[in-house]
């Protein structure tokens, strides 16, 4: 599984600098309309955990969308429900997403997504 998340968090480092972002946003959509069963709290920590371990096998400064949809990615083919939020900061302006399962952070740490206001959840 290890492999399967540095592959896909390469591809979707790629893919946001060559596909533009409605075309990304729509490949995410499509993701999520696939049949997915909730997360137990244990199951997506595990499942994260894996993932963030081989995030830092192929580190890189400003990659949160991109991690984010590859994050996205292995959790929903393993058809285990979450989905992506973009927020954002106005002083100063800053922009921030993160995968989600209704209050449980995944990827990422509360105290980090709390200095944004969602502004789109997909």
């Amino acid at each position: 599984m290890t492999a399967a998340a540095i592959l896909r968090i390469i591809t979707m480092r790629l893919a946001v600098r060559l596909i533009p972002l409605r075309l990304l946003i729509r490949w995410v959509r499509r993701l999520q309309s696939r049949p997915s069963a909730p997360m137990t709290p244990g199951r997506a920590a595990a499942r994260t955990a894996l993932f963030v371990q081989a995030r830092q096998l192929v580190p890189t400064r400003d990659s949160c969308l991109p991690d984010s949809i590859a994050l996205l990615h292995f959790l929903r083919s393993r058809n285990m429900a979450c989905r992506l939020v973009l927020g954002v900061r106005l002083d100063p302006f800053e922009a921030h997403c993160w995968i989600q399962d209704h209050d449980m952070i995944l990827g990422d740490t509360h105290e980090r997504v709390a200095c944004f206001t969602p502004i789109l959840q997909l």
